[in-house]
């Protein structure tokens, strides 16, 4: 029973650290703070450089 618990906290763990990972990635521009200005437009999508 111990060792299920055990299992459960890992597995719940990793599932948080790869999500904030994930959603923290530099690599992905359109996740990028928004800019300063209100009037300027909004970032390129990442994919428009494909």
């Amino acid at each position: 029973m111990t060792a299920l618990l055990l299992l459960l906290a890992l597995f719940l763990l990793t599932t948080y650290a790869v999500a904030h990972a994930w959603r923290h990635d530099p690599r992905r521009p359109d996740l990028a703070p928004p800019r300063s200005h209100a009037h300027d437009g909004p970032p390129p999508a990442w994919y428009a450089s494909l």
